[in-house]
């Protein structure tokens, strides 16, 4: 059974949109200039995801994932600070102190599409991760913001090779501590 799980203590952020741009390629030969479109990606866009793929590459397994791979991520973001305010008479927070469901930007597939891409030297193709869902919460009062991240091959929830009979009983308790299933 080859899994793995693991934290990584940033803040999350999403993938952003490619932008479109051009850049000179050289002269026709009329003397005009010649153009092709490129499409770049934001700076810190690659930043994040470099720092993300250079703090789990310490918990990379030796070899890479050869068949279907599942994907589970849990994006733990900052508490803003109107959910850090304390009564001015007894000092306790005002808004309880747990986590909560992120429900703003940025959107659920943006923040897994910056994780797979800062992972896949984890896998042959991307295509592999063919299981996965993506979890947003507000981290809770004090809980610094991070990702919780867990891989692992799809065979070795799916015993009988029919990826219709996968149970919850089948994936780690660990996952679903503190998730309403």
């Amino acid at each position: 059974m080859k899994s793995v799980h693991f934290t990584i203590p940033m803040a999350p952020k999403p993938q952003s949109r490619g932008r479109v741009g051009a850049m000179r390629i050289g002269t026709n030969a009329d003397g005009s200039a010649r153009y092709r479109g490129m499409i770049f990606e934001d700076k810190k866009s690659k930043e994040h995801k470099a720092t993300l793929r250079s703090l789990a590459m310490q918990h990379k397994p030796a070899e890479q994932f050869t068949g279907p791979v599942e994907v589970r991520i849990l994006a733990v973001f900052p508490r803003p600070a109107a959910l850090c305010q304390l009564s001015k008479r007894d000092g306790k927070p005002l808004q309880p102190p747990g986590r909560r469901w992120h429900t703003s930007r940025p959107d659920k597939d943006n923040v897994e599409k910056a994780v797979l891409d800062a992972l896949k030297d984890w896998w042959i193709d991307d295509s592999q991760v063919c299981v996965g869902c993506t979890f947003k919460q507000v981290a809770a009062l004090g809980e610094d913001p991070h990702y919780e991240i867990y891989i692992c091959d799809v065979s070795a929830t799916n015993h009988n090779g029919n990826a219709h009979n996968i149970q919850l009983s089948d994936f780690p308790s660990y996952w679903f501590m503190g998730f309403p299933f």
